[in-house]
């Protein structure tokens, strides 16, 4: 309101929309994660076992787009969170998901998985955008391991050469589940972590591939069909524009929330 020629604050309508901001934060009550503005992916793997049937629960729910390659399949057997999670033999195994709203260029984000693979032998992809490992236009980003242990390998807009940004120092244990992310910040420092700890940091600032509009996002193996992961895997999450950790933590001890 106004009165005299001064703009007077209306106290009572700012209250009001406090009120709607907290309310839609909570959802009545409950606490919302914040991070689901930013979670372009996120699959827990749930299902009844030998499915083939996998579940994209982000708000952009690609479900009806993921493929599967080879004998992928929801596995009762093992889990991190829930009651099952994706098992692929290394063969030809994997998921193709959309890549629509993943091109990461100069952004943030964060990729982060649980693993608990039943081989550590030779290269195998665990989350890959891009045909495979040699110099080809179609190639993005790599999360795998080489011997068990995780790297982050990526490809400059405008190229087709392969760097080999972050490189771990501890290799995952076969029989026993590892959360493996990476992330950049805002301040383009890019961390590679393995059970929270960060095991490689560097400051990359490069624009970093766009290949969305010929290649899809591969969890497993490449869209070439090489690399396969051999072991199972569980909450895969995908973040756009956001750095979840930026720092040492602690793995989740439980799933994320679902919108």
């Amino acid at each position: 309101t106004q009165r005299s020629g001064v703009l007077l604050m209306d106290f009572e309508a700012i209250r009001r929309k406090r009120r709607l901001y907290f309310y839609a934060m909570t959802r009545g009550g409950r606490s919302v994660d914040p991070n689901l503005a930013f979670t372009k992916l996120l699959m827990g793997m749930e299902g009844a076992d030998g499915s083939t049937a996998f579940t994209d629960e982000s708000p952009d729910n690609r479900t009806a787009s993921i493929g599967v390659a080879g004998n992928a399949q929801i596995d009762t057997a093992q889990f991190k969170f829930g009651t099952s999670s994706a098992l692929f033999d290394g063969t030809g195994d994997g998921l193709s998901i959309s890549s629509t709203g993943l091109a990461i260029r100069t952004n943030q984000f964060t990729i982060e998985g649980w693993f608990r693979p039943a081989s550590v032998t030779g290269s195998q992809a665990l989350i890959h955008h891009g045909l495979n490992l040699s110099a080809d236009a179609t190639n993005s980003m790599s999360l795998w391991m080489l011997g068990g242990i995780p790297r982050f390998s990526s490809v400059p807009q405008g190229s087709s050469t392969w760097a080999d940004d972050l490189i771990a120092t501890t290799a995952l244990s076969t029989g026993a589940w590892t959360h493996v992310a990476v992330e950049r910040n805002a301040a383009n420092l890019m961390r590679l972590y393995v059970n929270g700890v960060v095991e490689a940091s560097a400051t990359i600032a490069k624009d970093i591939k766009d290949v969305t509009a010929s290649r899809d996002l591969r969890v497993g193996q490449t869209s070439g069909g090489t690399l396969g992961y051999n072991g199972h895997a569980d909450e895969i999450a995908f973040l756009m524009g956001k750095a979840r950790f930026d720092g040492a933590f602690s793995p989740p001890t439980s799933a994320y929330e679902r919108p």
